[in-house]
């Protein structure tokens, strides 16, 4: 199996397991003998306040038999969660994006009492506020997403073409003019998705059904040739599948609505409300228009000057992103090794084991029974973005992507690492002031995606 690793300048934690060699073989002092379950930092100094970056510690566990440890909230992950006897288990404690925070840490120790079954034991874990949030609002550049162009035909939310307003500017206006123009807001969340399609370019599409708002904005975009590299994308004797980890950190929205009313009313404001390039292009494309005067309804002089217009531009914008971190893991497949009972779904599970990633995978030696098949048959792509990429190390782990490097890379993610993840497109049309340029452009687009 044909393997590649891109990384991308935190990503929704692997579905972890118990595993012997991941419980650390540590001693533990007199001081915490006599209790079940303590957090300590590395120098084994009791811990009563978390830090707000990202940090590990470790959980001392005491029990005579089995235990489970798990924990209240996404942000506290122990790096194993089940083992046998004493233990010292790693526990990553991520970047906090608010004020000061609390979960627990929950130990539960089995066949230690008749009656419950189990006993349970929970250590607070205390996490001092962000003193830099600040920092959030005067992050601007194309991975942040809302407020660019963006170019359908290429891989999903890397098409940010250009800024269409003037992002650092928007949050002084909006300060002095009493208007809402810019709006970041925390958004703590995970999503998994599985993707199945017959070609590369089919998965972007699939992916890209939400952010469109059902409107198939490549109809309206100039084609990009070799955007997608791969030469098997539509050979009918391959499937594709991809496995899509997100952890969601905050978003960032555009009024757009508000910024053209504005414009519309105060003409010394567009300069400052539109970045200067766009804002160029966009007077050259209303004087265009106007200048027709009584023939601008004649679409045969009008609709060179929009796909003009949509060539530099592009054909909608990002109004709304979201940040965070994601891994893509996209699987290639030849048909031939797929049936009713080994489906393409399937091979993506076993090919993601083979790689270190940990899936539940049904029944009892499915892994090993397709493991050559999935070996010879299949190509795979790993593309993960966002957060601190460093912490992912496959050079020294043969390729294969450790629990514990994901972990500590999944709670690395702040305002300066983070990248958009998903999105919300809106025709370009909707920021243009004028009303006559802005009804001409959205007749093209109409006849655009009439016609295809």
């Amino acid at each position: 199996m044909k393997k590649i690793i891109v990384l991308l300048s935190c990503v929704l934690p692997f579905l972890y397991s118990c595993s012997d060699k991941e419980v650390m073989d540590v001693a533990v002092s007199e001081a915490d003998s006599n209790q079940s379950l303590t957090l300590t930092d590395e120098k084994g100094q009791p811990v009563t306040m978390a830090d707000a970056l990202c940090s590990t510690y470790y959980a001392h566990i005491h029990a005579d038999g089995d235990w489970t440890l798990s924990s209240t909230v996404p942000y506290i992950v122990p790096v194993t969660d089940c083992g046998t006897g004493d233990a010292v288990v790693k526990v990553i404690v991520g970047n906090n994006w608010q004020g000061d925070r609390e979960g627990q840490l929950i130990l539960t120790k089995t066949g230690e009492t008749r009656a419950a079954g189990f006993t349970e034991t929970r250590a607070n874990i205390k996490q001092t506020a962000n003193s830099t949030l600040d920092v959030i609002s005067g992050v601007f550049s194309s991975n942040k997403g809302a407020g660019f162009s963006y170019m359908p035909n290429t891989n999903y939310c890397l098409g940010a073409n250009m800024e269409l307003f003037n992002l650092c500017q928007l949050d002084e206006l909006q300060q002095s003019t009493n208007y809402n123009f810019i709006v970041d807001d925390l958004y703590p969340g995970v999503v998994e998705e599985v993707i199945i399609a017959d070609s590369q370019e089919e998965l972007q599409n699939k992916l890209a059904i939400s952010a469109s708002l059902s409107v198939d904005f490549r109809q309206v975009a100039v084609k990009v040739s070799g955007t997608y590299e791969n030469e098997t994308s539509s050979d009918d004797s391959r499937t594709y599948a991809m496995k899509r980890l997100k952890a969601y950190n905050y978003t960032r929205e555009i009024n757009y609505m508000n910024i053209v009313a504005v414009a519309q009313k105060n003409e010394e404001l567009r300069d400052r409300l539109y970045a200067p390039g766009f804002y160029m292009y966009l007077e050259n494309f209303i004087d265009r228009i106007n200048s027709l005067a009584s023939q601008s309804n004649d679409t045969t002089l009008t609709n060179p000057i929009c796909r003009e217009f949509l060539q530099v531009c592009g054909p909608c914008f990002i109004s709304k992103s979201v940040m965070g971190c994601t891994l893509d893991y996209e699987l290639s497949v030849k048909k031939s090794i797929l049936n009713e009972n080994f489906t393409v779904a399937g091979a993506l599970d076993v090919a993601l084991m083979m790689n270190g990633v940990k899936v539940t995978v049904n029944g009892s030696g499915k892994y090993e029974d397709h493991k050559e098949s999935v070996s010879q048959n299949t190509d795979s792509k790993v593309v993960i973005r966002g957060g601190d990429v460093n912490k992912v190390n496959i050079l020294a782990t043969e390729g294969k992507i450790e629990n514990e490097q994901i972990l500590l890379w999944q709670q690395s993610v702040e305002p300066s690492n983070c990248v958009m993840i998903d999105m919300e497109l809106i025709p370009i049309y909707a920021v243009v002031f004028d009303k006559k340029a802005h009804d001409v452009l959205k007749t093209y687009y109409d006849y655009i995606l009439t016609q295809k």
